[in-house]
């Protein structure tokens, strides 16, 4: 492995600093994706307005976190090292995902009076499954 890094130019501390940014753009686009799954489509910025969109960014965090899991493993890190963190940002993607839903439910029931919170939390979960988690 080093052979190949030093004949590439790269350092094994250039990789690790690579690694956590694959890491922290997972963390951050799937909140992203997340956060604007649950909106309605006119309350999105322009160029998220389309599922396929969000569905683009979705892939690309999940390959990213592929992607680490092999460098972590061409590393030389143990196993249940690398596990564990893909298993922390698994759990902080579904995490993210409740409080994201909750948040939106409890935002419809303080904009309309019709709606109560069972309601709304089975609408914007239908409204987001109909959208991205076909």
């Amino acid at each position: 492995m080093g052979f190949i890094l030093a004949e590439a130019g790269i350092s094994e501390a250039m990789l690790h600093q690579g690694i956590y940014l694959i890491c922290g753009f997972y963390v951050v686009a799937r909140a992203g994706v997340r956060f604007f799954m649950f909106k309605a489509i006119h309350e999105r910025p322009r160029f998220l307005r389309f599922d396929e969109v969000l569905l683009f960014i979705d892939l690309v965090t999940i390959i990213a976190l592929i992607g680490s899991f092999f460098v972590f493993l061409l590393l030389g890190w143990e196993v249940w090292k690398i596990c564990l963190i893909v298993g922390g940002l698994i759990l902080y993607d579904l995490a993210i995902r409740h409080i994201i839903l909750r948040r939106e439910a409890r935002r419809l029931c303080s904009l309309s009076q019709d709606w109560d919170y069972p309601t709304a939390l089975r609408h914007v979960s239908d409204r987001a499954k109909s959208g991205i988690l076909r």
